[in-house]
């Protein structure tokens, strides 16, 4: 159910607005969380060759530091 459905399932019973809003909100977060750190933690392993000797997974999770020193953004290419 996304975020207003459930503030307005909460307000129909009688909640009051913030604490609907607050309850839709830690239910939306965690899921967001626990997906964010685990991709983090796989591409820090590939990072630092804990997933093997691949040259493909290997920059794929280096690009965002290298971008990151440079001062560049990790998506946009440039080319001059």
């Amino acid at each position: 159910m996304a975020f207003t459905g459930v503030v307005n399932g909460l307000l129909v019973t009688g909640n009051t607005v913030l604490h609907a809003t607050l309850y839709a909100a830690r239910r939306r977060v965690v899921p967001i969380l626990i997906t964010s750190l685990t991709t983090i933690a796989s591409l820090f392993s590939l990072a630092i060759g804990l997933g093997g000797h691949s040259l493909l997974w290997g920059l794929v999770a280096t690009a965002p530091a290298t971008a990151h020193r440079r001062n560049r953004h990790p998506l946009v290419a440039v080319h001059p």
